[in-house]
């Protein structure tokens, strides 16, 4: 049930001004998304500006929810003018057995693909495909959140949800800021924010935001991108940037069940023409972006990325786009060797020309350690990293680094320096009760045929022949530079991610480390090698 309370201070034994219950009439259910979940409920009631002020106090089964103020309306809703927080039927405290700690994880039920990644404002907004569950269902909606550190998350509202009679809900898309009103959709002194979704059956839809993202409207004209253009049914995953040079907005997506890459442009956001194609092979959430080389801005490449299955992780490949079509300089490369990265994006607008990459960091529900008994929530994203082009002697690579934001997470430090390790000897670095850690390790090769790290009992390998590092049955290439591997370890409550050499390697792991092991350690096998440095870095909760 819902109370409308008069303005003034709350007092306990107030009489409600109104009582509604699930009978409400469809004058004052403007939105209601979705009803069978249970575990959500969103609101948009009808409000005008320079209305009283009333306190709305939302009752579930006896239980205050959520409280929010709103100007009310004497009956029919004349404009919007709301500030809807969002009404949960169940809380967190971010503090469950295995909630990521300094990984961004949806409050409730389940979290997939990455959405909406764009910067106004100062704030860095995320969104995520998720549903009320913790196993994937449809109906999906769009989660939503906002950041001025990429770290610290404050939930808004659902962004998109399913339209009326809808069973599928939004797919996967981007958005982008309309600096130049180019679409006409702004109205009020903030930059317009425009979303692009994907509405299965349909094509690729627009919604957009005129209040710093806080409240979304779907475009009356959608799709703006018909299937019986794009051609399947499932043709998805939109991504839009501005390219200057032509003066125009530029989509990607990916078509023909995924067997195709494509290019559209557009001066308005709204209309949208072919511009060019490109053949994949089973790709999912594209995306393109511009980078320097070696911090260069005189010599600039563009990366071309998506995500493969099987295994279910990024590619990318580097070449020339001019505002038509994309020509490939390199053959295309995998970046992250992990199994459990996926649908990564970049942040549209990332202030000081950052570009910002965030991906989903999946785990599958079918295997024993995937399941995890009594967490209202599933799935998480991985750490947002910083992409750079640099120089090799084998030619340029897209290296990916977590954002120095993260340092700022750093409390006490625990590290040696200048130790050689004799075949067969680990040595104890650190125990960190919380066993949240950002690890700085460098190695000098000698003799050993492997050494690593074991962290909370798991054992990151560097194999000397081969040049590989192993972690939890995955490999990875990671060439020795003038003689050295170096690494850093980033360790949550279920995910272990690890760079190498500055960036050139990732591998982003699912981990859920036994809770009696904290310790840190350094080993050698079958020869020595000497740890020039390691720092290991206790992290503080971003929920604390």
């Amino acid at each position: 049930m819902l109370y409308f309370m008069p303005p003034g201070p709350k007092m306990d034994g107030v009489k409600p001004i109104m009582r509604c219950t699930s009978g409400l009439s469809s004058k004052w259910w403007a939105l209601l998304f979705p009803a069978r979940a249970a575990l959500r409920a969103f609101w948009r009631f009808p409000v005008s500006r320079g209305a009283l002020l009333a306190l709305l106090a939302i009752i579930v089964h006896g239980t205050g929810v959520s409280e929010l103020a709103a100007g009310v309306s004497g009956g029919e809703a004349k404009t919007e003018d709301t500030t809807n927080k969002v009404a949960r039927l169940h809380d967190t405290n971010y503090d469950e057995l295995y909630r990521p700690q300094f990984h961004y994880s949806a409050p409730r039920g389940f979290l997939a693909d990455p959405e909406m990644t764009v910067y106004y404002a100062g704030e860095y907004h995320l969104g995520y495909l998720g549903c009320d569950t913790v196993e994937q269902r449809a109906p999906v909606h769009w989660g939503h959140a906002v950041s001025t550190d990429l770290l610290h998350w404050r939930e808004l509202p659902v962004a998109v949800g399913p339209d009326p009679g809808d069973d599928n809900g939004p797919w996967s898309g981007g958005a982008v800021v309309d600096s130049r009103n180019t679409s006409g959709l702004q109205a009020g002194p903030e930059k317009l924010l425009v979303a692009f979704y994907t509405k299965p059956h349909s094509g690729i839809c627009l919604a957009y935001s005129n209040d710093r993202g806080r409240t979304w409207q779907k475009y009356a004209g959608n799709p703006v991108l018909s299937i019986s253009v794009t051609g399947s049914w499932d043709d998805r995953d939109p991504a839009v940037f501005w390219h200057e040079p032509t003066k125009r907005w530029v989509m990607l997506l990916t078509e023909s069940g995924l067997a195709r890459m494509s290019f559209y442009g557009s001066t308005d956001l709204k209309k949208w023409e072919r511009l060019s194609s490109l053949e994949a092979l089973r790709v999912d959430c594209p995306d393109i972006f511009e980078l320097p080389t070696d911090g260069n801005p005189l010599i600039r490449k563009w990366v071309l990325w998506a995500s493969f299955f099987r295994p279910w992780t990024g590619r990318y490949s580097i070449g020339n786009f001019d505002g038509t079509r994309y020509i490939r300089e390199d053959e295309i490369r995998r970046p992250d060797w992990g199994r459990n990265s996926f649908a990564a994006r970049t942040w549209s607008g990332a202030p000081e020309g950052r570009v910002i990459q965030i991906a989903w960091l999946w785990h599958t529900l079918t295997s024993q350690e995937g399941r995890l008994p009594g967490m209202p929530f599933s799935q998480q994203m991985g750490i947002p990293c910083e992409l750079s082009l640099r120089t090799f002697p084998d030619g340029i690579r897209l290296c990916r680094w977590p954002v120095r934001e993260v340092e700022s997470l750093r409390t006490r430090s625990d590290g040696l320096t200048n130790v050689v390790l004799a075949s067969g000897q680990s040595r104890a670095i650190a125990n960190v009760p919380s066993g949240l850690v950002d690890i700085e390790a460098e190695f000098e090769l000698q003799d050993a045929a492997e050494f690593g790290l074991r962290v909370r009992g798991e054992e990151v390998a560097y194999n000397v022949l081969d040049c590989l590092l192993k972690v939890r049955g995955d490999s990875g290439p990671l060439e020795p530079v003038k003689n050295r591997v170096s690494l850093r370890l980033l360790v949550d409550r279920m995910s272990l991610e690890i760079f190498g050499n500055g960036g050139r390697f990732s591998m982003s792991n699912y981990f859920t480390p036994p809770q009696d092991n904290t310790g840190i350690e350094a080993y050698a096998v079958q020869g020595s090698v000497r740890l020039v440095s390691i720092k290991v870095h206790e992290l503080r909760s971003v929920w604390r």
